[in-house]
């Protein structure tokens, strides 16, 4: 079993404190867990870059303590603080520990490991949201960073004919599969790696991750879409819109809309009919 060390981080207020805990989430962390005080950020001993973690730490400003985590029964650990959580009152996400939730259009079952995307966070649940209004049915889709493969499992219940879902974390693999097992998924295909199919075109893109990697592959996701495909990008903090409305811009793609959660933001966007 891995032990763990866990930074224990004193928050600062405003938009410091949802950038100190997306710079967390997108480091090497394998858990990022938020209260009002403080966040708890749990790194693999021996398996990550402690002086770039203490760098984001010291930029910050911030007060932190480290302690050292014992090999324990995480998954155990995880289920017993995990919730039910119903977005739009249309879609439900529980463990299959919970009971069933009736009056559901869709139901997911998510075993609740160190991957992310349970549905709690704001970034998931706005992608979920706009899913909603949007067809699936029939369609090709494609999952850019899929954690625990919530949006994937939801493209297939919401009718789309293939799910192509990738994620570099290797905490991801497993606990994917279990997942797709759990909601009789059969038309999605995981791969561990971060590097998008760039030679595969598909109807519609999810890609719930971060601003740095959202712009580096902006270009190669456009060039992914079919015509008049979606793109639907989360994981952006709102003084990060101009920036990556300004690069959309510039591949081309069509502006749709933009919604605002706790000071994440979620943006449409859609590639231009060439024909």
């Amino acid at each position: 079993m891995q032990n763990f060390i866990a930074y224990h981080i004193q928050l600062p207020e405003g938009e410091k404190r949802d950038a100190l805990v997306a710079t967390l989430m997108t480091s090497q962390a394998t858990g990022v867990e938020e209260n009002e005080q403080e966040c708890i950020a749990w790194f693999p001993e021996g398996q990550f870059d402690e002086s770039a973690v203490l760098e984001v730490l010291q930029k910050a400003g911030v007060g932190f303590e480290k302690k050292f985590m014992p090999a324990q029964n995480w998954n155990a650990i995880w289920e017993a603080g995990f919730e039910p959580v119903i977005i739009a009152g249309k879609v439900a996400i529980r463990a299959a520990f919970h009971a069933p939730i009736p009056g559901m259009l869709y139901e997911i079952i998510i075993t609740p490991k160190m991957s992310f995307g349970t549905g709690h966070h704001a970034t998931t649940s706005q992608v979920i949201s706009a899913m909603l209004s949007i067809d699936f049915s029939g369609k090709r889709v494609f999952d850019f960073g899929a954690g625990t493969g919530i949006l994937s499992i939801l493209a297939h219940k919401m009718g789309a004919a293939e799910v192509i879902a990738i994620d570099n974390d290797p905490l991801c693999a497993e606990n994917f599969l279990e997942n797709l097992a759990a909601n009789h998924c059969t038309h999605v295909f995981f791969n561990e790696t971060d590097t998008p199919p760039v030679l595969e075109q598909f109807d519609i893109i999810l890609a719930n991750i971060n601003k740095a990697v959202i712009l580096h592959f902006l270009p190669q996701l456009t060039n992914m879409l079919t015509q008049n495909g979606y793109l639907l990008l989360s994981g952006i903090l709102k003084e990060d819109e101009q920036e990556i409305l300004e690069k959309s811009r510039q591949c081309g793609l069509k502006y749709c809309l933009t919604n605002v959660k706790e000071n994440w933001l979620y943006i449409q966007l859609q590639a231009q009919n060439s024909g």
